[in-house]
């Protein structure tokens, strides 16, 4: 059987729907759709090496985004590799990769493709994966070895853009000429070329409207193909203002390459605004994908699997954004597993539906496609397949770490309660979940001792992680914001 893994980036579970998500509600009425899936970290690179090994974040020593992902771990798609499959990816954020090729995700795929430098529309990549999907289905030298393929999809991750007709307010200068003029409510990349003489130069974006935000600014020498370096003068990057002055120097006359990455900074209420807007287009993209798939005729004997790396928060326990605690608005994501048809995966069908209503994690995500597949289990895998038999009080462990998050936090939970660890100061805090569903009053003074186990349990995790050094964070990283 072929595979289909689609993941959309920062996508909450309550985002979803029949009315807000008719493509991705479609795929779960036609599969088995899970009410309680949660992610291990609510961070992008972390959560998907998690997804992809079968293992927590601390064990794969891959805890926040930016670091390289360390070339021992087994990941999922070099193991199907070995098992006979072709494996593909297209990704639309550079927090699955790093600088220097083979040093994050994609060291799992034969082939891993991406758009933009640091941010794709999912729109594009469903493009991206339809030119995949049919260099795959051809085959290479006439094989027909079945295939795995990796769609991620960033369209909710913030900057939220607005889609609305474009206001040009923001006007990009050097030397004072004005190279370009845009809008920077659609989070615009520019990229411009052109020839400068010998001497110093100023780079100046300015508007009188409304903040934006320097998300990313490259200078290059075109013929030597080497940086540029240049002195920020006036405003600073990731800070809103409403004028960013750069000035830098040539030795001789040559052509430049500027690339800029600009976006507003919108209230809360309009970023809640817009983030709907964005699911809608990945939803629009997911439905593509699954056309696609249909009109191949791969559709009907494909396992497609659909779930989000992590969720958001739009002021739920004071926050915005995600990677700063564990709460559910960050780690419940949808997840729905969709079988191939016929009587041959009724059994497995059932054996799915069973555990749809009790909390899973992403770490028994990769167990329960080896099992689908009959390919033997991956190695050092923490998780269990949701084939096998039915779990009673399931636990599920996830975690996120500083520079990403102000303190590391661990948390076991099962479906009636929730225990966070902080390690910093020894504090916990419980939480139940089924009566107290917003997670806004802590319990532990009253009920810890009913969860004695996982508190010695959470410490240890916290032990065997304390004092890890983090590799040298990515450029491409910084770019994004975090």
């Amino acid at each position: 059987m072929n595979l289909v893994v689609i993941v959309v980036d920062t996508l909450r579970f309550d985002a979803v729907g029949p009315v807000d998500t008719p493509g991705t509600w479609a795929l779960g009425e036609e599969g088995v759709r899970f009410d309680k899936a949660f992610t291990t970290a609510p961070m992008t690179l972390p959560a998907h090496t998690s997804l992809f090994t079968s293992q927590a974040p601390h064990v794969t020593g891959v805890v926040v985004n930016g670091q390289p992902v360390p070339p021992g771990l087994n990941l999922l798609p070099e193991w199907l590799g070995e098992h006979g499959y072709r494996t593909a990816a297209v990704a639309s954020m550079a927090t699955l990769w790093q600088h220097e090729p083979k040093r994050g995700l994609d060291q799992g795929f034969d082939d891993f493709r991406f758009v933009n430098r640091d941010y794709t529309d999912g729109l594009d990549t469903a493009r991206l994966f339809e030119k995949q999907l049919d260099e795959l289905g051809a085959g290479e030298s006439g094989t027909d070895a079945p295939w795995f393929l990796f769609v991620h999809l960033a369209d909710p991750h913030e900057p939220y853009r607005s889609f609305e007709d474009p206001e040009p307010s923001l006007g990009l200068e050097v030397d004072g000429e004005v190279i370009a003029v845009t809008d920077p409510r659609r989070a615009p990349h520019i990229r411009r070329e052109f020839e400068l003489d010998a001497g110093d130069h100023e780079l100046l974006l300015q508007t009188d409207d409304a903040d934006f935000v320097m998300r990313s600014l490259y200078l290059q020498d075109v013929a030597a193909g080497t940086a540029i370096p240049f002195e920020l003068v006036e405003g600073q990057r990731l800070l809103p203002g409403r004028r960013v002055t750069a000035r830098f120097h040539v030795d001789v006359v040559t052509t430049i390459a500027l690339e800029t990455w600009l976006t507003d900074k919108p209230t809360q209420p309009e970023a809640h605004k817009r983030y709907a807007s964005e699911v809608g287009r990945a939803d629009a993209a997911v439905a593509g994908i699954v056309a696609k798939l249909k009109a191949q005729g791969l559709y009907d004997s494909s396992v497609i699997l659909f779930t989000a790396d992590h969720g958001e928060a739009f002021g739920e326990h004071a926050h915005n954004g995600h990677s700063e605690n564990l709460f559910d608005e960050l780690l419940h994501v949808p997840l729905v597993i969709k079988l191939p048809t016929g009587r041959g995966f009724d059994e497995a069908r059932e054996k799915l539906a069973q555990q749809a209503g009790d909390p899973v994690s992403h770490v028994d995500l990769a167990p329960t496609l080896l099992d689908l597949v009959r390919v033997s289990g991956l190695p050092g895998a923490e998780g269990q397949s949701l084939l096998q038999a039915h779990f009673v009080q399931r636990e599920v462990q996830s975690e996120t770490h500083v520079p990403e998050a102000s303190r590391d936090l661990y948390c076991l939970r099962d479906a009636s309660l929730k225990l966070i660890f902080r390690p910093d100061d020894g504090r916990f805090q419980l939480f139940d979940v089924t009566g107290d569903t917003a997670e806004l009053h802590d319990v532990f003074a009253s009920r810890g001792h009913e969860r004695e186990a996982w508190q010695q349990q959470l410490r240890a995790m916290a032990s065997s992680w304390e004092g890890a050094t983090l590799k040298e964070r990515s450029p491409n990283i910084e770019a994004l914001g975090y």
